[in-house]
């Protein structure tokens, strides 16, 4: 490569399109800072505790990816740099997630960065290569990987395999290029595990680059080595990282699931034939992204048939993409290169070579779609060459880059919150199990039990053995008061995975309830030696004993459980309760002010403050919250009964009179309105 050539990149014109690269990634991307917590992001940083500082460096760099989530869980990943990038983020501010959201968002600007010198160093035209680095920036496939926080391996992995390409194929530095690229291909391995992949396109470096002018055969071959031997010890020392971790150095998923990835149990022939139509998909996303989904497992996607027309459409399709890029690959080494790039590293997350833990992801396409934006590149660089109407050809690139940037600041949007982003999942992919999980997970936690149910029960139509969504179904179910089918449900799930922690506790709390304490106490026993710590158990034990007339231990329990879960208003709110009917009204008061100041637009819990209040006789308090309380819903007749109640107390009998008769012509229009006419 001429000395020409190398300058172009670190020309001044060269390092302001550079600049004009990033700075549209982050005017494009800054919209997620406002962004929360979403998805995947909740058990790699909100519940994870290695995160979090528990357990020390250890944590991060001598366990597996997903070890340090609090509800426990081992996939088999090794990924201690992404960790510890999510360890400097807390410890610089917390849980807020804007930081975490910048730091996704400036590493996206790098990478779009180093996409503009990658196609220089491998001689694109300036044009070209601008048009490349322009797409890979704005483009709405890349959305899933910077606005949700767990795409941050991605980026990370892309961002140091392409400094370590670039660093071993840095003319005129061949030892110091040789070490950084090791260096970098290391720190892209301990990202993601997909930087294994960078093998592919430095083997083709040095089988193009050919041996040394004027060496002999004994020169070229210390040379090569020297280039190789500091990746081969930076691939050692990972592995043997990942080795001690993991305690294997192919470590994987012990099980994957059908429902995350239809092709697990299938035969090569059914893997090959979806694997292609799959890959068809992500063709389709990357040319006209108008429906993105954070999911497209089962069954969004089902396992394909080899006779299938839509598998061998696609079968058709790439064999005669591969046969045309091959043809075109003889004559055009800029051609060979675009498809290296994306070749290489989506042979990994295709399903054909391996198994992998999804069917489909957009964020896998990340360091994939390198080598087809070089590709859209390429094209440009040649139409430009050819073109007369410049102007015209600039104004129409600038609509299509305008266009794929609108789309992804609208689709940042989408991941602000789990309730957004399902609900716009599920119109793109309304058969997804996993959507309809999480989307009627979403709704139970907003309380819109009915809505939750109906997406849920569709979820367990489609996959039976689903255990997740089983499970808040059965939650539903217990909210719903329908004890005898969540008992149904919760034993139905136990028989599919045993050690089902939700299933077992919700069974203990139906028991509960139904008065079969004895059946039930030595489940909690159980789920609360595996976890002492987790207030939910320990609030329904409280619950057990105050059953079984054990009102110290009852006591005791409630009060361990608000120790871990100190802002509760459920436990605030159980506590006062309890305290009210033992008669020890200042600390029920106590109690109730708590939750209701946690939670102030909640009319129960101002209902139970103003009866505690009553009770103690702080007679204008009660008044003073149960006014309040109807202020927030003037139409709950408990409300008015209550509040006549606290006046009737105070001697104020016309008023108390007039609270009564509105209870009870509440309670009356409630009544009619549940009768249906004949």
């Amino acid at each position: 490569m001429s000395n020409e050539r190398r300058g172009q990149t670190r020309s001044l014109p060269g390092v302001l399109a550079a600049g004009g690269v990033g700075l549209l990634a982050v005017l494009l991307y800054l919209n997620t800072l406002q962004n929360g917590f979403v998805f995947d992001d909740r058990l790699l940083i909100e519940q994870n505790r290695a995160v979090q500082g528990e357990g020390g460096l250890a944590a991060l760099w001598l366990a597996s990816y997903h070890a340090g989530y609090k509800g426990g869980l081992d996939t088999g990943l090794y990924r201690p740099l992404t960790l510890s990038t999510f360890r400097l983020n807390y410890l610089l501010g917390g849980l807020d997630p804007r930081g975490y959201h910048a730091g996704n968002l400036l590493l996206h600007a790098l990478v779009s960065m180093l996409v503009f010198t990658l196609a220089r160093r491998l001689q694109w035209s300036g044009p070209g290569a601008l048009a490349a680095a322009l797409l890979f920036a704005a483009h709405p496939i890349h959305t899933e990987a910077v606005a949700n926080l767990a795409g941050r391996a991605d980026l990370l992995s892309a961002l140091f395999a392409l400094l370590a390409f670039l660093a071993h194929a840095s003319p005129g530095q061949r030892r110091g290029g040789s070490l950084l690229a090791a260096l970098g291909w290391l720190l892209g391995l301990l990202s993601k595990e997909s930087a294994i992949t960078l093998l592919g396109p430095l083997l083709l470096w040095d089988w193009l680059a050919g041996p040394l002018p004027g060496a002999g055969p004994g020169e070229r071959r210390r040379a090569l080595a020297l280039r190789w031997l500091p990746l081969a010890l930076a691939l050692a020392f990972y592995l043997l990282l990942r080795g001690m971790a993991l305690g294997s150095l192919w470590a994987g998923p012990s099980e994957i699931s059908r429902v995350d990835n239809p092709l697990a149990g299938q035969p090569w022939s059914v893997r090959g034939a979806t694997a292609a139509y799959v890959t068809i998909r992500y063709w389709s996303l990357f040319c006209w992204p108008a429906s993105l989904s954070p999911d497209y497992s089962y069954a969004a996607i089902v396992p394909l048939a080899p006779a299938d027309p839509r598998a061998l459409g696609a079968l058709a399709l790439l064999v005669t993409v591969a046969a045309a890029w091959l043809a075109v690959a003889r004559r055009s080494r800029q051609a060979l290169w675009a498809g290296i790039w994306y070749a290489a590293p989506y042979a990994l997350v295709s399903n054909g070579v391996v198994l992998i833990g999804t069917i489909m992801a957009e964020r896998l396409l990340y360091l994939p779609s390198v080598g087809l934006c070089l590709v859209a590149g390429l094209l440009a660089s040649r139409v430009w060459r050819l073109a007369r109407g410049r102007g015209l050809l600039a104004l129409l690139g600038a609509l299509v880059l305008g266009a794929a940037g609108w789309r992804t600041v609208e689709r940042n949007r989408d991941w602000r919150d789990d309730a957004t982003l399902f609900s716009r999942a599920l119109e793109v992919v309304p058969s997804s199990v996993k959507v309809l999980g999480n989307l009627g997970a979403e709704l139970l936690r907003q309380a819109r039990v009915r809505e939750a149910r109906e997406l849920l029960e569709r979820a367990r139509e489609l996959a039976p053995d689903y255990a997740p969504a089983r499970a808040n179904l059965l939650q539903c179910l217990v909210l719903s008061g329908e004890l005898e089918r969540a008992e149904a449900e919760a034993r139905a799930i136990l028989d599919l995975e045993p050690r089902h922690a939700l299933a077992r506790f919700h069974l203990a709390q139906v028991l509960r309830q139904r008065g079969a304490l004895a059946e039930a106490a030595p489940l909690l026993e159980q789920l609360l030696a595996e976890s002492p710590d987790r207030p939910e158990l320990l609030r329904e034990w409280a619950w057990l004993e105050r059953s079984r007339g054990n009102l110290e231990a009852a006591e005791r329990a409630w009060l361990e459980a608000l120790r871990f879960a100190p802002d509760s208003v459920m436990l605030h709110n159980d506590v006062g309760l309890f305290y009210l009917e033992q008669g020890r009204v200042e600390d029920a008061v106590r109690h109730l002010e708590r939750a209701v100041q946690l939670e102030p637009s909640s009319v129960p819990l101002r209902n139970n403050l103003g009866r505690a209040l009553r009770e103690a006789g702080r007679l204008e308090a009660s008044q003073r919250v149960l006014e309040d309380a109807l202020r927030l819903d003037p139409r709950l007749a408990a409300t008015h009964y209550n509040l006549a109640l606290t006046l009737r107390a105070a001697g104020r009998l016309e008023e108390a009179r007039r609270h009564y008769e509105r209870a009870a012509e509440l309670l009356g229009e409630r009544r009619s309105l549940s009768v249906q006419p004949r």
